[in-house]
C-alpha cells in the first residue's frame, strides 16, 4: 500500500505565526533620522593642543632624551667632513 506524504510541517494544524520584526532592523518602516552631529564631519579642523614652550638649558622638567644610537657618530662624522673640506680649500689659497 502506498501512504501519502504529509502536507505542511508534518505536525498537523496551521503553521506557527512568524515572530514580529522591528522596523529599526531595516525590514520595513521609514529609515532612522540622521544624527545631529558627526565627529570628523565638515567644517574646520579642531585647533591643535597647546604645547609648552621648550627652554634650552632650563631647570624645569626632565632632561631632554638622549639621541638615538649612532646619531652622535653620524653627526661628528659629518662635522669632520665639513672641517676637512674647509681646510682643503684654505690649503689651496
Amino acid at each position: 500500500m502506498d501512504v501519502p506524504a504529509p502536507v505542511g510541517d508534518g505536525h498537523g494544524g496551521p503553521p506557527p505565526p512568524l515572530p514580529p520584526v522591528a522596523a529599526s532592523e531595516g525590514h520595513g518602516g521609514s529609515p532612522p533620522p540622521p544624527p545631529e552631529h558627526v565627529t570628523g564631519g565638515h567644517g574646520p579642523p579642531p585647533p591643535p593642543p597647546p604645547v609648552a614652550p621648550v627652554v634650552a638649558g632650563g631647570h624645569e622638567g626632565p632632561p631632554p632624551p638622549l639621541p638615538v644610537a649612532g646619531g652622535l657618530e653620524v653627526l661628528h662624522h659629518h662635522q669632520l667632513l665639513v672641517v676637512l673640506e674647509v681646510l682643503h680649500h684654505l690649503k689651496h689659497l
